[in-house]
C-alpha cells in the first residue's frame, strides 16, 4: 500500500492567553473535534504552518461563513467580533462594518441590479414609488391602491463569464449507453445537433419566499451552468441571479409577464453569445465567443404556472405537461378536482407546436383563423385546455414552453406523492377527509414506528427522519428517506396490492434519483408510473387522485431528456435561495439587505474556495456546512487527512490481524479520512446513525457488504487498513413482478452476518456507507440477518 495515508500529527495549542480562533469558533459551534486527539502527518514544506495566524480577511470569510450557517443577525456578529477582541485574537475584525470591507471587493462583484416598479392596478411600469406614471385613467393615478411589486433585473453576462473563467467544463458523455447528468439526455444531443458553435446552457429556478421579520414577498429568479462539474454547480459563488421581487404578495400573472420581459431579453441576448477568457493550461486563457441557451426550468407547481401564464395546476387542465381535464366530485360539503385515469379520455403531450396553435386561436380574439368561427364560453376553455395567454419563454431558441418545464422530486414525489400515501396510510380514518379503514392502517401506527425507528443511517445522511409517528411534519428529506429505505416496513402491514403499489413508488424514486442510469431506463419508469397512476383511484378512490399523483406520468419523459432528476431537483436551488432569505433582519429594507448579503455571501465563498485560504479555514467552513456531506470517497489521488479517535487494546481484536502486522499496529474504534467518519459502531444495537455498514470492493473486484470493527494505524509504513466483519448476501435485490414483468431495486440487499469472518481491507477499497435496519420473522428480531439499503446517488441530498 502506498504512503498515501500519511498520518496527522497532534495539533497542539496556544496557551490560552492568546486562543487560535479555531478554538473560539468551534466554541460558538459547539464543534466536539477539538475534544479529541488528533493525528497529523509529518511536517514538510508543502503544510500550513499551524502556528501561523489567520489573516483578518480569512477570519471575516469565517465569521461570514458562520452567519449564514446560523442565520445570525449583524448586531451577533458585531458581539463576537467584540469578544474575539476581548480574547486578542491576532487579527480579529473590530466590526461587521470592518468585515464587509475586508471581503467586499467593488471589481469582484458580479451583481448589477436594474429597478422597475410595477403597477398593482394596470400592471405597467410606474416611475414613481407612491403612484402610477403609465395609464392616465389608471385607480392607482393619485396613489398605489397597495404596495406595488418592486423588481431587480440583474445582468447576467458578467456573472456567467466570472463563473465560466474560474470553473473546469465538464464535456459531453463519451458513454452512449449511460445517461448521469443533464448534459447526456435527448434535450442536450438536439442542441448539440442543432449548434455548430460553442455554447454552454443553463437551468433555471423562479420561486417565492417569505421574509419573516417583515412579512414581505420575495421571488427569486436563479439559474445554473448545466456544463459545471455536479459537485460546484450548485454552490453560492456558482448561483446566477436573475431576478428578484419583493411586495406584500406574490406577483400576479398580469405583473410576472411584464417582469419577465427583462429577463427574457436578456437571455436572446446571450444567446448571440458572449467573450469569454475559457481556463486553459497556456500562460495567456484564450477568448472566445461562447452563445447562452436556456435548456430548461425546474420550479413548483404554482411557480411553474406563474412562469408559464398557464391555469393553476389543481384547475381544469392543470397539467403543464398534458391536457387531461381532470374532473370535479362533490365530497363532504366541498369540491375536489380529481385527475384519476380514464382510458376513454384522449390525451395529447403538450409542445411549443400545442401552445403555437392555441396562442394563435387566443390573439386572433377566441377565433379560429380559417374560418372565423367563435366558440361559446365552455367551448373556449375547452379549446385553450389550460391556456391563459402568451409565455414570453417562447421567444428563445431552445426552450420548449412546455416541455422543458421539468418535474421536480421535492415537491412532486416527496412532499407531494409520498406524504399524499402517508397521510391516507397513517392518520386516523375520517368520512370528511375521505379516509377509510379499508385504505388504512391507523391502528399499528405504534408497530409501524418501532420498526421505522430500527433502520440506522450514516452520520453523513442529513436530516435523518423523526418518529413516523411525526409524518404531517416531515420535510422533504424525511420524506425521501422513507419512500427510499422506509416502505419496507409496511411488508406486514399492508395487503399484497397495497404493497406492490407502494414498492412500485419507492422503485420509481430509486430509478429517477439514480446516479447512473441506461438509455432504456425512462422505459421501465413508465410501465410503473402508469401502473400506479391506473391503480391509485381503485385502492385510494379517485377523490384522493390529484394532480400530483398524475404527473408521476410524465417522470419517465423528463429522465428521458434531461437524465436522473437528482441533478434538477429544486433542493439545490431552495437550499441556496433559504439561506439567503435568513439573512434578512431589517424590517424596511429588505431589498437591499438581501441583494448586499448575497453579495456578500458569494464573494466570501470565493475566498474561501481559492487556492489560498488557509486550510484550517476551510477544514471548519466544512464542519459548519449543513450541505450534503459525501457517503463515498470521489477520489483517494491526493494525500488525505486522517484522523484517529478511541483507541483500542482487545487481545480478540489484535488476534485478527496478520503476525506480520501485530507487534507495529495500534488498533482504533474510528476513523475519519477526509471528515468521512468510519467507525465500529456495535451493529446490534439499534441506534439512529450507525458507520460502520460499508459496501467495498472485495480482493476479487467483488462488490461485498460488511461491518467495521475497528481500523489499525501501522507505525512503522504509516498505514490505515480496516477490519471487516464479513456478511453473506442472500438476496440481492428487493424483486417486483408488475404485468408479467420482473423489475429489481438493486439498492435494497438482504443478508447475515458471520460472526467468525473477518477480513482486512484498505480504505481505497471502500464504495460508500449504507444504511441497514434488522430482519424480522414474525416479529421477532432475525439473529444477526439484516436488510442493507444503498442511496442511489452520492451528489444530491435535500
Amino acid at each position: 500500500m502506498s504512503n498515501r495515508y500519511q498520518i496527522r500529527r497532534h495539533l497542539q495549542l496556544h496557551p490560552i492567553s492568546r486562543p487560535s480562533l479555531e478554538v473560539v469558533l468551534s466554541l460558538l459551534h459547539h464543534d466536539h473535534r477539538y475534544n479529541q486527539k488528533t493525528l497529523q502527518s509529518p511536517p514538510n514544506e508543502h503544510l500550513e504552518d499551524v502556528e501561523k495566524p489567520l489573516t483578518s480577511k480569512e477570519i471575516a470569510v469565517l465569521l461570514i461563513e458562520l452567519r449564514y450557517r446560523h442565520s445570525l443577525t449583524k448586531s451577533c456578529i458585531e458581539h463576537i467580533c467584540q469578544l474575539l477582541q476581548l480574547l486578542k485574537v491576532p487579527n480579529a475584525p473590530c466590526s461587521f462594518n470592518n468585515i464587509e470591507s475586508l471581503v467586499l471587493c467593488a471589481h469582484r462583484s458580479t451583481i448589477f441590479p436594474t429597478k422597475t416598479i410595477i403597477c398593482p392596478s394596470c400592471y405597467e411600469r410606474s416611475s414613481n414609488h407612491k403612484r402610477c406614471t403609465s395609464t392616465t385613467d389608471c385607480d392607482s393615478r393619485s396613489s398605489f391602491v397597495r404596495a406595488p411589486t418592486i423588481n431587480y433585473t440583474f445582468a447576467l453576462e458578467p456573472q456567467i463569464r466570472s463563473i465560466i473563467e474560474r470553473n473546469p467544463i465538464v464535456n459531453s458523455k463519451t458513454n452512449k449507453r449511460s445517461i448521469s447528468d443533464i448534459t447526456h439526455g435527448l434535450a442536450y444531443e438536439n442542441l448539440i445537433l442543432s449548434e455548430s458553435e460553442p455554447f454552454m446552457s443553463l437551468l433555471m429556478n423562479s420561486d417565492g419566499g417569505l421574509v419573516k421579520t417583515n412579512s414581505t414577498s420575495v421571488w427569486l429568479t436563479a439559474f445554473v451552468i448545466n456544463e459545471l462539474p455536479r459537485r460546484s454547480r450548485f454552490l453560492p459563488e456558482n448561483m446566477i441571479i436573475g431576478m428578484m421581487s419583493t411586495g406584500r404578495m406574490k406577483p400576479k400573472k398580469e405583473e410576472m409577464s411584464v417582469l419577465l420581459v427583462d429577463i427574457v431579453e436578456e437571455l436572446r441576448r446571450l444567446e448571440n453569445g458572449i467573450p469569454v477568457c475559457l481556463p486553459s493550461s497556456n500562460v495567456k486563457d484564450t477568448e472566445q465567443t461562447i452563445k447562452i441557451f436556456l435548456l430548461a426550468s425546474v420550479n413548483d407547481k404554482p411557480a411553474t404556472a406563474l412562469l408559464l401564464n398557464h391555469k393553476e395546476s389543481v384547475g381544469y387542465f392543470g397539467c403543464s405537461h398534458c391536457t387531461i381535464k381532470g374532473k370535479s366530485i362533490q365530497t363532504g360539503g366541498t369540491t375536489v378536482r380529481s385527475f384519476a385515469y380514464d382510458s376513454k379520455e384522449k390525451i395529447i403531450l403538450r409542445s411549443n407546436e400545442t401552445y403555437d396553435e392555441v396562442n394563435v386561436f387566443f390573439e386572433n380574439g377566441y377565433k379560429l383563423t380559417s374560418t372565423g368561427q367563435s366558440f361559446s364560453k365552455e367551448m373556449t376553455i375547452n379549446y385553450l385546455k389550460g391556456f391563459k395567454g402568451p409565455c414570453i419563454f417562447r421567444k428563445l431558441t431552445h426552450f420548449d414552453v412546455y416541455k422543458s418545464f421539468l418535474c421536480d422530486t421535492l415537491h412532486n414525489l416527496y412532499l407531494g406523492i409520498t406524504a399524499k400515501i402517508l397521510k391516507l396510510l397513517l392518520s386516523k380514518p375520517s368520512p370528511k377527509a375521505g379516509i377509510t379503514n379499508f385504505m388504512n392502517v391507523h391502528d399499528q401506527l405504534n408497530s409501524v414506528a418501532q420498526l421505522f425507528d430500527t433502520i440506522s443511517y450514516p452520520s453523513t445522511t442529513y436530516r435523518q427522519p423523526r418518529d413516523i409517528r411525526l409524518f404531517k411534519k416531515f420535510k422533504g428529506n424525511e420524506l425521501r428517506i422513507f419512500l427510499l429505505f422506509g416502505y419496507s416496513i409496511f411488508e406486514k402491514v399492508l395487503n399484497r396490492e397495497r404493497y406492490d403499489h407502494l414498492r412500485v413508488l419507492a422503485f420509481i424514486a430509486h430509478m429517477v434519483e439514480g446516479q447512473y442510469l441506461s438509455v432504456d431506463t425512462h422505459e421501465d419508469i413508465q410501465v410503473l408510473a402508469e401502473y400506479f397512476d391506473e391503480r391509485f383511484a381503485t385502492l385510494y378512490t379517485k377523490r384522493h387522485a390529484v394532480s400530483v399523483i398524475h404527473s408521476i406520468r410524465h417522470f419517465h419523459s423528463r429522465v428521458r431528456d434531461y437524465g436522473p432528476m437528482y441533478n434538477y431537483s429544486t433542493f439545490s436551488f431552495e437550499s441556496s435561495m433559504a439561506s439567503f432569505f435568513r439573512t434578512v433582519h431589517g424590517k424596511s429594507t429588505t431589498t437591499a439587505e438581501l441583494i448586499n448579503n448575497i453579495d456578500l455571501y458569494r464573494q466570501a465563498s470565493l475566498h474561501s474556495s481559492s487556492s489560498t485560504f488557509s486550510t484550517r479555514g476551510k477544514e471548519f467552513v466544512y464542519s459548519i456546512s449543513s450541505s450534503f456531506h459525501p457517503m463515498g470517497f470521489y477520489n483517494l489521488k491526493n494525500t488525505p487527512q486522517v484522523k484517529f479517535y478511541q483507541k483500542l487494546s482487545s487481545l480478540d481484536l489484535i488476534s485478527s490481524w496478520p503476525c506480520s502486522m501485530t507487534s507495529h499496529i495500534v488498533l482504533y474504534k474510528t476513523v475519519f479520512i477526509n471528515e468521512l467518519r468510519f467507525s465500529g459502531d456495535d451493529f446490534n444495537i439499534v441506534r439512529r446513525s450507525n458507520d460502520a455498514c460499508i459496501l467495498y470492493k472485495s480482493n476479487k473486484d467483488k462488490l461485498s457488504i460488511g461491518f467495521i470493527v475497528c481500523a489499525g494505524h501501522l507505525m512503522d509504513k504509516n498505514e490505515v487498513y480496516l477490519l471487516i466483519n464479513e456478511t453473506k448476501i442472500s438476496s440481492s435485490a428487493d424483486n417486483l413482478r408488475i404485468r408479467g414483468r420482473t423489475f429489481r431495486c438493486t439498492n435494497i440487499m438482504r443478508g447475515s452476518v458471520l460472526p467468525d469472518s473477518r477480513t482486512i481491507i484498505e480504505p481505497s477499497c471502500v464504495i460508500q456507507k449504507l444504511a441497514f435496519r434488522p430482519a424480522f420473522e414474525n416479529e421477532e428480531r432475525k439473529t444477526n440477518e439484516f436488510i442493507f439499503f444503498q442511496y442511489p446517488n452520492l451528489k444530491e441530498c435535500s
